[in-house]
């Protein structure tokens, strides 16, 4: 009777432990019908298992070797549209323009002269070359300058702007039946405006430093010129005044003025 009591005990204990090892895996993985039989409220607090919260929120903030690759690929793309849609900073233009002016020489009477004039320049970014090119048959001289240019303001040949400018004129006179040549160092400074998209203003001061010569003494001078234009897309056309002094000084002290003073009227192209 002992003997069968304790196997009764036995089986009791193996019984209980059984159903209480059912129990806590229902708690565990059956969470929703434990719930259902609580009312709506789970073991755990929630309708899902917060184990699952914490999975689902490491997969959503997980990076891949995948995510990598296209979000490379995507700045590629972007890189490529940005190369195609900027516009080049390299900037050209070409212009040409007929001087029309009235020549003074000291307190003498004055005389009316037409010349041409040429330029040429071009521009990466901010920092540009010009070269200037007048040719004064009447007057018998021609000017040849070069300009390193600095764009302090503004983006482009076709925008408000203001640069400045140094470097070389060089002036041939043909004097006495003789060619002579004086060479001055130039410092100017430009300002362009737009008023409109297509109107604007423009205007530069040049200085040109004292420069020795043989035969026409200490040569400097200035040249002031400003205007209108009135752009086209790439094509402008410009009209301005222009009043330039050259001053000779001999070794003697003595100064002869030379004044030009007219209008000068072109076109330049932008390319």
């Amino acid at each position: 009777m002992e003997k069968n009591k304790a196997q009764n005990n036995t089986q009791s204990q193996i019984k209980n432990l059984t159903g209480t090892l059912f129990f806590a895996l229902l708690v565990i993985f059956h969470p929703p019908i434990l719930e259902a039989q609580s009312g709506g409220q789970s073991l755990f607090g929630n309708s899902k298992s917060k184990w699952g919260q914490k999975s689902q929120a490491k997969e959503g903030s997980r990076w891949t070797l995948q995510d990598w690759l296209a979000q490379k690929q995507k700045n590629n793309l972007m890189d490529q549209w940005l190369l195609m849609n900027s516009p080049s900073p390299f900037e050209f233009y070409l212009s040409g323009a007929s001087n029309s002016y009235a020549f003074q020489k000291n307190l003498e009477t004055k005389e009316s002269y037409i010349s041409n004039s040429g330029s040429l320049g071009a521009y990466a970014q901010s920092f540009g070359l010009t070269g200037d090119y007048e040719n004064n048959i009447q007057e018998n001289y021609n000017d040849v300058t070069g300009l390193l240019n600095l764009r302090i303001l503004g983006s482009s040949l076709q925008t408000t702007s203001i640069t400045l400018h140094v470097g070389q004129r060089t002036k041939q006179y043909l004097e006495a039946g003789q060619k002579e040549s004086v060479r001055n160092l130039v410092g100017q400074l430009s300002l362009q405006a737009y008023f409109t998209k297509y109107f604007g203003l423009q205007g530069s001061y040049r200085h040109f430093f004292p420069a020795d010569h043989a035969t026409l003494g200490q040569v400097s001078g200035t040249r002031i010129e400003s205007g209108i234009f009135i752009d086209f897309s790439a094509l402008r056309i410009f009209g301005s005044w222009s009043d330039e002094l050259q001053i000779n000084q001999a070794t003697t002290g003595l100064k002869t003025r030379y004044k030009r003073q007219g209008l000068k009227s072109g076109i330049v192209i932008f390319f």
